[in-house]
Order: structure tokens, then C-alpha cells, then sequence
């Protein structure tokens, strides 16, 4: 059974040290996962080349979605 009151166990220090060095690098975008020493979510190349794709899709798919509203709100104001 996991540990409810520290699920992050052992790996507290690497949490606080790349949490400093964000701090210290400024708001640029970047996430704190892009400063662990340890990969929080191992994956293969596979398995993440298949992830960024399914992020790539729902982003194009939320895309497409907008543009469908946008023009249908178009359509109906020069419909009226």
C-alpha cells in the first residue's frame, strides 16, 4: 500500500531542487518536469511518440472544433 501522507517519498529532494532551479530560471513556459533529475513517467520512445501524437490529435481535433463554431456563428449572423 502506497504511503498516503508522503506519496512522493525518497524523491521530496529532487521535487524541491528542480522546483528551485524553475524559480531561478523565471516564468518561461517550461514545466517543472523538464527539471527532474528522475523521470517522473517513464515511457519508451514508443509509448511517447504514441502519447505526443494523441496530444497532437486532441490539439487539432479542439482546432477543428473552434473553427467549426466560429464559422457556424458566422453563418448565422448572416443569415438573419
Amino acid at each position: 500500500m502506497p504511503n498516503l501522507l508522503d506519496p512522493i517519498g525518497g524523491y521530496r529532494h529532487y521535487l524541491h531542487a528542480a522546483m528551485m532551479a524553475k524559480v531561478f530560471r523565471g516564468n518561461d513556459g517550461s514545466k517543472l518536469d523538464d527539471f527532474l533529475v528522475v523521470n517522473p513517467y517513464p515511457m519508451t520512445d514508443e509509448q511517447r511518440e504514441q502519447h505526443d501524437q494523441a496530444l497532437q490529435r486532441d490539439a487539432l481535433e479542439q482546432s477543428t472544433q473552434r473553427m467549426a463554431a466560429m464559422f457556424e456563428k458566422k453563418n448565422t449572423e448572416t443569415n438573419k
